[in-house]
């Protein structure tokens, strides 16, 4: 649960969150002349001829073009400021297990939203549930007097990757972004060219098999006598033949990123093979 709530504890990045949140909160005069969600005009800004595309983790996000850059410097996050930080879309992802990822809820949202700025008193509606990429997830909602917030998770059971989704608008906003930002979760796709778990898993096994062929090389350099270097080769080459079939099972129908991942681990053996040569 830690590891989770680390994720989006990440999206405050260098206060990012407080800071677009400072007008939240403010003097209930303030916010009492201050108009709903559901009162204001919609941007409307959410077009996919002038959207901008990001790709993070497997999803593929289709973006506004007025959410700007990314002002995250973290690889697991991403962070868009709106109408000079009046509104904020931060998401983040974590690698978890599904039991881990269950827990999260509304509680957990409204402890992540206090614990970026304190006097924040969300209490998130529990969950509904939504599909994100194609992946199973929920969605939840909240407001105050001076803020409204959407909190939505979704996780990849093949990635054992969790992804959170934290939308946050101050009521002083001219406009009201939650129509935009309903269209972006529902325009995210499920990264097809993405290495999937599998794939990878038998990657990495393929380069520790080398790993332990170069290793038996390396020792029979050092002492070609050693009998005991022939029954180690011998029990590598029983091995051989099983993983070469399977990894050709998997050769058939790559994805354009899986391709990639092979060839990058083919070049690493080449060259560790090329040292002992």
């Amino acid at each position: 649960m830690k590891k989770l709530l680390k994720i989006v504890a990440a999206l405050a990045l260098v206060g990012a969150l407080a800071c677009a949140l400072s007008a939240c909160g403010s003097s209930s005069s303030s916010s009492s002349s201050s108009s709903s969600s559901s009162s204001k005009a919609q941007m409307d800004g959410y077009d996919e001829s002038t959207n901008s595309e990001v790709t993070f983790g497997n999803l593929k996000i289709s973006l506004p073009s007025y959410y700007g850059n990314n002002t995250s410097t973290d690889d697991d996050a991403l962070v868009y400021k709106i109408d000079s930080s009046k509104a904020l879309l931060a998401i983040g992802k974590a690698s978890c297990t599904e039991a881990e990822y269950k827990k999260l809820g509304a509680e957990s949202f409204a402890e992540i939203v206090s614990d970026i700025k304190s006097n924040l008193d969300f209490s998130f509606k529990e969950g509904k549930s939504i599909t994100i990429g194609g992946l199973s997830g929920a969605t939840y909602s909240a407001s105050t007097s001076g803020a409204y917030a959407h909190a939505s998770k979704c996780f990849d059971a093949d990635t054992k990757t969790a992804y959170i989704f934290l939308f946050i608008q101050d009521t002083t906003a001219e406009k009201s972004y939650t129509s935009d930002y309903t269209k972006v979760l529902g325009g995210i796709t499920y990264a097809e060219s993405a290495v999937s778990a599998d794939f990878k898993a038998t990657m990495d096994e393929y380069e520790e098999f080398f790993d332990s062929y170069v290793e038996i090389l390396k020792k029979y350099k050092e002492n070609p006598s050693d009998l005991s270097i022939l029954t180690d080769y011998a029990s590598y080459m029983g091995k051989y033949a099983t993983m070469m079939s399977k990894l050709e099972s998997m050769k058939s129908d790559l994805s354009g990123a899986e391709l990639a991942y092979y060839l990058e681990v083919t070049a690493r053996i080449t060259e560790k093979l090329a040292e002992i040569a």
